[in-house]
């Protein structure tokens, strides 16, 4: 990997201000907003990655390399974000599934 496209994790991360996976479990209520949050910053940072990607081939070769640099940046910081967000979503997917099958069992058989 060459130098200029090697990114940390955290470096990558840096670019969504929301939190990321997080060691505590919240309960239910509290990480759908979270997730929602997520993924809400996740689309802004999409449209700002799509203008990008349009004005740079309006302008054609003669493009801003800046932006050429920002957009590279935020495509790797949203595949990171979109695979974070994916694997929460499944996460709260099991535990409201588990919640309800947990309510539903007879008490004390």
């Amino acid at each position: 990997m060459n130098q200029k496209n090697s990114h940390s994790t955290t470096d990558q991360a840096s670019l969504f201000q929301s939190g990321a996976a997080q060691d505590i479990e919240l309960p239910l209520a509290q990480e759908i907003i979270d997730l929602s949050d997520r993924f809400a910053e996740f689309i802004c940072i999409n449209s700002f990655l799509s203008e990008s990607l349009s004005m740079l081939l309006k302008e054609g070769e003669e493009g801003k390399p800046q932006v050429a640099r920002g957009a590279q940046h935020c495509v790797e910081s949203m595949q990171t974000q979109a695979i974070e967000i994916k694997h929460a979503l499944d996460r709260f997917r099991e535990r409201y599934l588990a919640e309800l099958e947990a309510q539903s069992l007879p008490a004390g058989d």
